[in-house]
Parts: C-alpha cells; sequence; structure tokens
C-alpha cells in the first residue's frame, strides 16, 4: 500500500480519477497528465476550493491539455518535484485506475435493456412465485389434516377396543363359560297343513303325499285403453290471424266483388235480371216469356 500522505500524490490520485472518466481523449500520456497535475497545484495553491481538488484541477488543466497534443511537455513540467519521482508517479497512477476499473459498471447498456423490455417478465415471474407459495402452504396443510386424521383414528380404535373389552367381560386370565341352548326349527307351514295319518302312525312321508303350496292368484292385467281411431279423420288447427282494419276493409271489398260476380251482376242497389228472361229484355224460353 502506497503512502498518500504527501499532498502532490493525494491531488494525483484525485486527478487521475477524473480524468479516467473524462478526458480520456486528450492524446497526451498519461505519466505527462500526472506531472500536469502536480505542477498545477504547486503553481496555483491559492485557487483551489477547498473540498473539491478534482474538478478545480481537471477545469484548470483542461486550457493547458490542447498545446499538449502538439507538442511535448516542457522542461520545467517534467523536472524533480519535491520528493515524487516517476515510480511513485506511476504505481499511484495504476493504483487508482485499478480501483476505478473494478467499480466501473459493466453492461450498463444491457442491463438498462433488461430493466426497460423486463416489467411484463418480472411480474409473470412475480405471480408464479406467489402460486408456488400457495402450493406449498396447500401440501403443508393437506400433510397437517392427514396426520391429525391419522392421529384422531388411532385414538379411536383404542377406544372402541377399551369398550369391546368390557362389554365381553372379564379379565384376562379367568375362565369363561357360556350356555348353549338348542332351539328346535320352527317350520311356519305347521299351522297351516295339520299331519296326516300317515305321518301320526310314525311312517315317513313320501314326496307324492307332501302337501303341495296353494297357487298364489295371477295378479289382474291393467285394463287397456280404448281407443277409436277414425280413418280419415285429422283434427286440424285453427289458425288466427289478425289484419289490420285497412286489410280487412279490402278483403271485405274483395269478398262483396267475389258474390256479385258469382250471382251473376247481384248486388246490394243492382238491376236484378227478369225472372226467366235475359238481363237485356229480350224473349227467352223460360217462363218469363212471350205474354
Amino acid at each position: 500500500m502506497l503512502d498518500l500522505r504527501n499532498s502532490y500524490l493525494k491531488t494525483l490520485k484525485a486527478v487521475t480519477m477524473v480524468a479516467e472518466q473524462t478526458y480520456d481523449d486528450t492524446g497526451i500520456s498519461l505519466l505527462e497528465f500526472a506531472y500536469l497535475a502536480l505542477s498545477m497545484q504547486r503553481l496555483y495553491p491559492a485557487l483551489k476550493p477547498p473540498g473539491l481538488p478534482c474538478r478545480w484541477m481537471a477545469h484548470v488543466m483542461f486550457h493547458g491539455l490542447s498545446a499538449l497534443q502538439e507538442q511535448p511537455l516542457p522542461p520545467a513540467y517534467v523536472g524533480r518535484i519535491k520528493g515524487v519521482d516517476d515510480a511513485q508517479v506511476m504505481a499511484v497512477v495504476a493504483e487508482t485506475r485499478k480501483a476505478l476499473a473494478a467499480h466501473k459498471p459493466r453492461n450498463q447498456v444491457d442491463r438498462m435493456v433488461d430493466f426497460l423490455t423486463g416489467f411484463h417478465k418480472r411480474k409473470l415471474a412475480k405471480h408464479q412465485e406467489k402460486v408456488d407459495r400457495a402450493k406449498e402452504r396447500e401440501k403443508l396443510q393437506r400433510l397437517q389434516d392427514r396426520a391429525d386424521t391419522q392421529k384422531m383414528l388411532r385414538e379411536k380404535a383404542i377406544e372402541n377396543a377399551k369398550q369391546v373389552e368390557a362389554a365381553l367381560g372379564g379379565e384376562v386370565g379367568q375362565d369363561q363359560f357360556a350356555t348353549v341352548r338348542l332351539i328346535e326349527d320352527f317350520d311356519p307351514s305347521a299351522d297351516l297343513y295339520p299331519p296326516t295319518a300317515a305321518l301320526l302312525d310314525g311312517a315317513e312321508p313320501s314326496a307324492a303325499d307332501a302337501p303341495k303350496p296353494p297357487r298364489q292368484p295371477k295378479p289382474p292385467k291393467p285394463p287397456m285403453a280404448k281407443t277409436r281411431s277414425v280413418a280419415g279423420k285429422k283434427d286440424k288447427e285453427r289458425k288466427f290471424r289478425y289484419e289490420t282494419k285497412a286489410r280487412q276493409k279490402t278483403a271485405r271489398g274483395k269478398e262483396k266483388v267475389r258474390r256479385r260476380e258469382k250471382g251473376g251482376g247481384a248486388g246490394p242497389g243492382g238491376d236484378k235480371p227478369s225472372r226467366g228472361g235475359s238481363a237485356r229484355g229480350g224473349m227467352g224460353k223460360g217462363r218469363g216469356g212471350r205474354r
């Protein structure tokens, strides 16, 4: 680690940081830039604002950098400065550049593009994360419910076993006696069919003598619905037509004309033809002929 107690080296480090970020395209070597910075601090110590050495040195040297692009650094600036040699200057510059490179943002454009175009992707990722957490909670809840159910069933089985053991009576190791009674088979048909004489005498009944069970009457058939179908007659659906007054009036007029034509010109207010004769008054062959 270099000793930066010398004010020249402190100023060199600060100015180098500004130069790396601002004046990389000046066209001069970094060593010349470092000696120029040290000389500027020595020549203008009274102009340095307190607390802002970097910006002050950068702006002061900006006017002298253009001359360095055409001609080399004057010997007065390269000359020996109190306790500072080329090795120390280059060591400070190398350490400063290394520190700047470590903190320099890398792939900044890609990160900005990912941030600006990744809103929907991040939203979907958050939603998927919430869904995964909900599924995990449901899984844990199911496992807990299953464990509780199994525990309850075990306790219930133990309790039922104790109740059965208490109902059966007894302590383990005692002799248990049970009384078994034989009951004669009960035949419900004995009252319906009394025993025959052969059975009373002690003879074994034969299959032919065995009484036959009564026949059960057949259930009556449900009466069939009598349907009379008349051939050629079908129920016609009546159609109701709703017409406007204008259409009704037109229909009535057409009906009157049709009746008048059908009746031979007879109509309300018209001249009826003479009975037996023609309408023109000629002599016909009918009863209304010549008189």
